[in-house]
C-alpha cells in the first residue's frame, strides 16, 4: 500500500499513485532538471479523504506553496486536461487543507466531468502536488514545437511575474529574455522532450537569474501540416489529378478523395496531400512494376496519367522486397474488388427501388405542402379581430377612432358583415357639402356615377349599405337618391322626379 505522502522524486510516484502531473514532475526531478522542491499527497489520501501528515510535510518544506491538482487522467500523451482542475498559488499553512480539498473537489466539477465523458474516460482519481512557491521575475510557457504549424521550432511565451495570467489568456506574451536565456531555456526544453520522447509544452519561471521547471506535458493539440511528402522518400506527381482538382482542396473534398483513394502498399500510400493539393505517389506505382519485372514499361505507359519524368530523375524505390510488394498489392486490392462486386450486385436492386423512393419523396412533399395550405386556411378563417395588426390610428368622418390597420381591411370586414367603418380618405373635392350649400359638379355627383368604393359616406357602417344615404340629414333626398343624381350637372336641372328637363 502506498503512503499518504511521498517525496517529489520517489520512485513509487507513478501515474496511479500521484497522477499525471505528479509522475511527470517526479521523472523530471530524477533526471536532474531544476524543479522546485515539494511532495505528493497520493491518490490513497483522496480515496480515504485523509490529510494525515500534511501539516508536518508542509512545515519541513516551508511556505508559501503552490498546491496543484494531479489527476490520474491528466497530462497524458493524448489528453492534457489543461485548465480543467484547480491550482492554487501562494498558499500558507492556515489555508493548506482547504486548498487540498478544493483540488480534490475539482475532479467532479462540470467542465472536468464533461471533458472525461467527451474523451471516453469512465473513472479517475486525484492526487495533489505541493511545491515551494517560486517568486518569479519572469515566467511563461515553452513549446518545443510550434503548436500552430507542428514544425520542430521552439516557441517561447513570457510575461512578468507569475505565469498564471499568461496561461489563462489574461496577459499577452512579451519578449523579456535575452538571447542567452532563450538558449538556456530551449536547452532545458530539449532535455525534457528527449525524456518524454515527443514535443512538450513546459511551464517555467525565472527567479534570481535561475530557471525553474514548474510542469511539463506532451503537446496534444498540435496542428498537422498538410505535407505528406514528409512521411517518406517518395516521388510525387499531380500531372493528371491536378487538372481534375486544380485548386487547393477544401476539407470536404479531401475527405472524399481519401475515401476514393484509400489504398496502400504496406504502409505506403498511393496518394497524398501536399500543401492542400492532391498528389499521386509514383514510388508505389513503380514498385508494382518492379515486383513483376516491368518497371520501365509501366512508367512509360503511365506518362499520360502522371506526366513524363524528367531526365536524370529517379523514382525512389519502396523499402520492401518483391514478395512483400506482391502480397501487399493483393491484400490492398481486396477492398476495391469487393467494392466493385458490391456495386455490381446492388446496382440493379437500387435501380428497381428508385421509382418507389422517388414516389415516397413526392408523397412526403405533397403532404408537407398540404399541411402548409391547411395552416394558411386556418389562419384566414380566424376572426377578423384576431388577425388585426397594430397600426397607426385613423379617425372616421364622424370623429370615431378606427381600431385597426387600413381601408382595405375595413372594406373586407364590411363585406363580411362586420362592425368595421370605412377608413379610406376621400379627396376634399369629392366630399358632399353641408345641407343648404351649393356644391360644384363633383361635390354633388356622389351617387352611382362615383366609384363603387366611394359610394358610402365616410364613417357610415358598411352593413347599412347605400340605403341610408338616400335620405339626407335634413329629410330631403340624399346624395345617393335617384332624385339627386342630376343635381349640379352642367346643362341639366333637377326636376320634381329627379330627372332632367
Amino acid at each position: 500500500m502506498i503512503p499518504l505522502i511521498l517525496p517529489l522524486d520517489d520512485p513509487r510516484a507513478d501515474l496511479a499513485a500521484v497522477g499525471g502531473k505528479g509522475a511527470s514532475l517526479a521523472e523530471l526531478v530524477r533526471a536532474g532538471l531544476p524543479v522546485p522542491p515539494g511532495f505528493h499527497l497520493t491518490t490513497r489520501a483522496y480515496r480515504e479523504r485523509s490529510a494525515q501528515g500534511l501539516q508536518e510535510a508542509y512545515d519541513d518544506l516551508g511556505g508559501p506553496v503552490a498546491v496543484r491538482s494531479s489527476a490520474t487522467a491528466e497530462d497524458l500523451p493524448g489528453l492534457s486536461f489543461a485548465g480543467q482542475h484547480d491550482t492554487l498559488l501562494n498558499v500558507t499553512g492556515d489555508g493548506l487543507l482547504d486548498a487540498v480539498r478544493q483540488c480534490w473537489d475539482s475532479l467532479g466539477n462540470d467542465r472536468a466531468v464533461a471533458y472525461r465523458e467527451r474523451n471516453g474516460i469512465a473513472e479517475a482519481e486525484m492526487a495533489v502536488v505541493v511545491q515551494r512557491m517560486v517568486p518569479a521575475d519572469v515566467s511563461g510557457v515553452l513549446f518545443t514545437a510550434d503548436p500552430v504549424t507542428g514544425r520542430a521550432q521552439p516557441v517561447i511565451n513570457a510575461t512578468r511575474g507569475l505565469g498564471e495570467a499568461l496561461v489563462s489568456g489574461e496577459a499577452d506574451s512579451a519578449d523579456l529574455l535575452t538571447d542567452a536565456q532563450k538558449a538556456e531555456l530551449t536547452g532545458l526544453g530539449q532535455r525534457i522532450e528527449a525524456l518524454h520522447g515527443r514535443s512538450v509544452d513546459v511551464e517555467w519561471a525565472l527567479a534570481g537569474g535561475r530557471f525553474w521547471i514548474l510542469q511539463a506535458r506532451p503537446i496534444t493539440a498540435a496542428r498537422v501540416e498538410w505535407n505528406d511528402s514528409l512521411d517518406g522518400d517518395y516521388l510525387w506527381s499531380n500531372g493528371n489529378v491536378g487538372e481534375a482538382v486544380p485548386e487547393v482542396m477544401t476539407p470536404v473534398t479531401w475527405s472524399l478523395v481519401r475515401v476514393l483513394s484509400n489504398v496502400r502498399i504496406g504502409p505506403h500510400p498511393i496518394s497524398g496531400n501536399i500543401g492542400g493539393r492532391f498528389y499521386l505517389n509514383l514510388s508505389t506505382y513503380s514498385a508494382v512494376g518492379t515486383a513483376i519485372g516491368k518497371a520501365e514499361q509501366m512508367l512509360r505507359s503511365g506518362e499520360e496519367t502522371f506526366g513524363r519524368i524528367p531526365a536524370g530523375v529517379t523514382v525512389p524505390p519502396l523499402p520492401m522486397s518483391r514478395l512483400a510488394i506482391v502480397a501487399a498489392v493483393l491484400r490492398g486490392a481486396g477492398g476495391p474488388v469487393k467494392q466493385q462486386f458490391l456495386y455490381r450486385t446492388r446496382l440493379p436492386r437500387l435501380i428497381r427501388g428508385n421509382p418507389a423512393r422517388c414516389a415516397a419523396a413526392h408523397r412526403d412533399r405533397r403532404l408537407r405542402h398540404a399541411g402548409r395550405v391547411a395552416e394558411a386556411v386556418a389562419r384566414r378563417r380566424r376572426p377578423a379581430a384576431a388577425r388585426r395588426l397594430p397600426g397607426p390610428r385613423r379617425r372616421c368622418a364622424d370623429g370615431r377612432e378606427w381600431p385597426g390597420g387600413g381601408a382595405a381591411r375595413a372594406r373586407r370586414a364590411g363585406r363580411r358583415g362586420g362592425r368595421g367603418h370605412v377608413a379610406h380618405r376621400v379627396p376634399r373635392r369629392l366630399r358632399p357639402r353641408e345641407p343648404g350649400t351649393t356644391g360644384g359638379p363633383r361635390e354633388a355627383a356622389v351617387g352611382r356615377d362615383r366609384p363603387r368604393h366611394l359610394r358610402a359616406d365616410v364613417g357610415t357602417p358598411l352593413r347599412r349599405g347605400v340605403r341610408d344615404l338616400r335620405t339626407a340629414p335634413g329629410g330631403g333626398p340624399g346624395v345617393g337618391h335617384p332624385a339627386a343624381r342630376g343635381a349640379g350637372r352642367p346643362g341639366r336641372a333637377a326636376g320634381p322626379s329627379g330627372q332632367g328637363p
